[in-house]
């Protein structure tokens, strides 16, 4: 019998979300910069 256990499934679930909330909060920062920069560069116009 050839499968995956329950505990490698919550593993590679695990990893995968933390990956996942990483990319999407760096994404986050990058866009809230790249806003606050904008909102700086009309400022200074």
């Amino acid at each position: 019998m050839r499968g995956f256990t329950l505990i490698e499934v919550l593993v590679a679930v695990s990893l995968f979300s933390v990956i996942s909330l990483a990319l999407y909060n760096t994404y986050f920062l990058s866009d809230r910069a790249i806003s606050g920069m904008d909102d700086y560069m009309w400022r200074l116009q």
